[in-house]
């Protein structure tokens, strides 16, 4: 069921991205984009293993607090996109000046 609702999400942080980052830093900023994505894909797994392994002792709470973990995580990431702002303008891509120079055509 995720899957349907993924992709809206995974192409809307791209551009978020392409808008946010410097002009000539697109591919470091992609970078360090891709770099967060897999450090994440490693450390939520391992934070929810070895939260249920170390609480053993405490039975099916175990998976709850280590859904409080994640989930901790996820708020946190939430708390850090509420300080970005958007302050870059919008091009103007109805006037003569937004389209590209075509070569003339020499027959």
């Amino acid at each position: 069921m995720t899957g349907c609702f993924w992709g809206g999400p995974q192409i809307a942080d791209r551009v978020m991205l392409t808008r946010l980052a410097p002009e000539g830093q697109l591919g470091e900023f992609f970078g360090l984009f891709q770099m967060s994505g897999r450090l994440s894909a490693v450390v939520g797994p391992a934070l929810w293993g070895v939260t249920t392994t170390a609480l053993v002792g405490l039975g099916d709470w175990r998976y709850r607090i280590a859904m409080l973990l994640v989930s901790l995580f996820l708020v946190g990431g939430l708390a850090l996109l509420l300080w970005v702002r958007e302050e870059r303008e919008e091009p103007d891509l109805v006037g003569e000046e937004a389209l590209p120079a075509t070569p003339d055509v020499v027959d």
